[in-house]
């Protein structure tokens, strides 16, 4: 029996996928770094009054 232990993630097309711990933080850091610099450098600056 293998001990690798596994994630289980839930998938937007609602299948259920698993995964080793080290891929689904990577897919998470893959996710979030362009939306928080989208957010930072692009979005925020055009807000009214943002300093």
């Amino acid at each position: 029996m293998s001990n690798n232990k596994k994630v289980f993630i839930r998938e937007s097309s609602g299948l259920v996928r698993q995964m080793s711990s080290r891929h689904a933080f990577a897919k998470v850091l893959a996710l979030i770094v362009p939306i928080s610099a989208y957010y930072t450098l692009v979005y925020s600056p055009a807000l009214p009054g943002a300093d």
